[in-house]
């Protein structure tokens, strides 16, 4: 009897060790941090890290500059060539919102305009969710990442 008690405490104290999981914050970038995409219709795009200031990174998209929050990587505003910055209020401006960890979800509230004879603008709620952290293969290799879902 003894022992299905202690087996039983043990099982007990290693199934939420088990369940436990791990946040993971926003990577360190570094000025001169550069990645390159290529899509499945072979059209390429690179994005490059050109300052940090205060608690932004400021990374060239293409032709555009924009202002991502470090400790979220949300996308908070848009730089123009006078360094004016404009706020962001566009969809999948929270795509990654760290930290990140299996089950964590948030949402966002886009103003997107909407063109016709005028211009309206429509609100849209956005709801990501993390479902599961497992191994994706790409061109370049196979990595564990999370699976975002944008619900």
């Amino acid at each position: 009897m003894n022992k299905m008690i202690i087996s039983g405490c043990i099982i007990l104290f290693l199934v939420p060790m088990v369940w436990a999981q791990e946040k993971f914050e926003a990577p360190t970038l570094n000025v001169g941090d550069t990645w390159r995409y290529v899509d499945n219709s072979g059209s390429k795009s690179s994005q490059e890290v050109v300052a940090i200031e205060n608690d932004i990174y400021v990374i060239r998209y293409g032709n555009d500059i924009r202002g991502y929050d470090k400790n979220t990587m949300n996308f908070i505003y848009t730089i123009n060539d006078n360094n004016k910055r404009t706020k962001f209020t566009g969809t999948r401006g929270k795509i990654l919102n760290f930290p990140l960890n299996i089950g964590r979800k948030w949402s966002n509230i886009a103003s997107v305009a909407k063109h016709s004879s005028r211009t309206l603008w429509n609100d849209y709620l956005e709801e990501f969710s993390i479902s599961s952290y497992e191994d994706i293969k790409v061109i370049a290799g196979t990595f564990m990442a999370f699976k975002i879902e944008y619900l």
